[in-house]
C-alpha cells in the first residue's frame, strides 16, 4: 500500500478534493459548490463557510482511507482574494470575491499613483479591481473598522492552511497576483503596499514550494478524518498548481485551464516585462517552479458559463 496525498482547490464555482496515488493516479474525487453570496452591491464568499465546505469535501475524498496511507495534503485556491485577520487570527470580514468589481476606483488611483507602465515593470500586472492592492485600498476606504483591526492579510488557501496548522505562509504564484509583490527581486514592495496602507509585515511569508506550512492538528485532524501532524501545504495560484500537475513546467509549455475563469498560460524562463506584454493585455507571475515563469491571457467567465447552462 503506497502513500497518497490529497489535493485541495478552492475554486470560485467548486470546493474539491481529490485523493492522488503517486503509482495509481486519482483514487476518488469529492466537490461541493463554492459558498457564495451575491446581492446588488457585490459578490462574497463567507470564510466560515468556506472552511466548513472545504473540511467536508477533504472528509469525503478521505473516507474510507486508511489514515496512516496519507502523506500530505497541499492547498490551491483562486488568486487576488483573501480574508483579513485580527491579531488573534480570527477572520474580520468575508472573502470578496476575486471578480467583485467595486474595487475598480481604487485601481484607478493606484494607476494615477505610480502608473499602468510602472506597475507593470514591478509586478507583471495591469492595475485592474481584481488585484489584492485594490481590494486592500477599498477595505480601507469602505470598512474603515475592519482595516483598522486587521492584524495581517491572507490569501484563501493560506488562511485555510492556517486554521488547520496554525502555520503562516504563501506560495510566489498568490503573491505575485497581489500587484504589492515586486516580480523581479521575488519579494514584497514596501511602497507598493503603502498605497493601500497596508505593511510587509502584514502580508504572508513566502514559503518555498517544497516546504509545507505546518503540521494538521488534532482539532483539524479529527473534523477531517486524517490522522494529526501530516504537513500541509499552500500549493498555490490553482491555474499555475494545475499546470504543474499536468507538466506544463519547460519553457513554452502552453497549458489551456477552464475553471470558473478560463486561462491560457504560458511557461517562460524569465518574467517577460516587456511593455508589449502589457500592451497585449497579458499579465506576467511567478510559477511553482522558483527557476520559471509564467505569461497569462484569460476571460472571466468560461467554466462558469458551461455552469450555468
Amino acid at each position: 500500500m503506497t502513500d497518497v496525498a490529497i489535493g485541495l482547490d478552492i475554486g470560485s464555482t467548486h470546493v474539491k478534493a481529490v485523493v492522488v496515488d503517486p503509482g495509481a493516479g486519482v483514487v476518488t474525487v469529492a466537490r461541493r459548490s463554492t459558498p457564495t453570496r451575491t446581492d446588488g452591491r457585490g459578490t462574497v464568499h463567507p470564510f466560515g463557510a468556506l472552511v466548513r465546505t472545504a473540511e467536508e469535501v477533504v472528509a469525503e475524498a478521505a473516507g474510507g482511507l486508511d489514515p496512516e496511507r496519507v502523506a500530505g495534503l497541499g492547498i490551491a485556491s483562486f488568486a487576488e482574494a483573501g480574508v483579513p485577520l485580527d491579531g488573534r487570527g480570527e477572520p474580520l470580514d468575508d472573502v470578496l470575491a476575486w471578480f467583485d468589481p467595486r474595487p475598480a476606483t481604487q485601481a484607478r488611483r493606484l494607476a494615477e499613483a505610480v502608473g499602468d507602465a510602472a506597475l507593470f515593470d514591478r509586478t507583471g500586472l495591469r492595475p485592474e479591481a481584481k488585484v489584492t492592492l485594490a481590494k486592500l485600498a477599498w477595505l480601507h476606504d469602505e470598512r474603515p473598522d475592519v482595516f483598522r483591526r486587521m492584524a495581517e492579510w491572507r490569501f484563501v488557501a493560506d488562511a485555510i492552511a492556517a486554521a488547520w496548522t496554525g502555520g503562516l505562509g504563501t506560495a510566489a504564484s498568490l503573491a505575485c497576483r497581489s500587484m504589492g509583490w515586486d516580480l523581479r527581486r521575488r519579494a514584497w514592495d514596501p511602497e507598493l503596499l503603502a498605497l493601500a496602507g497596508m505593511r510587509v509585515e502584514q502580508m504572508p511569508e513566502i514559503v518555498d514550494w517544497t516546504s509545507p506550512v505546518g503540521a494538521l492538528s488534532a482539532a483539524a485532524a479529527s473534523r477531517l478524518g486524517l490522522r494529526s501532524g501530516i504537513p500541509v501545504a499552500v500549493a498555490g495560484h490553482d491555474h499555475v498548481v494545475g499546470g504543474l500537475a499536468a507538466g506544463v513546467v519547460a519553457p513554452g509549455d502552453l497549458l489551456d485551464s477552464i475553471g470558473t475563469a478560463e486561462a491560457v498560460l504560458l511557461v517562460t524562463a524569465d518574467p517577460a516585462l516587456e511593455d508589449e506584454t502589457r500592451r497585449a493585455g497579458f499579465s506576467v507571475g511567478a510559477h511553482v517552479l522558483p527557476d520559471r515563469s509564467t505569461l497569462i491571457a484569460g476571460i472571466q467567465t468560461s467554466g462558469a458559463f458551461v455552469d450555468w447552462v
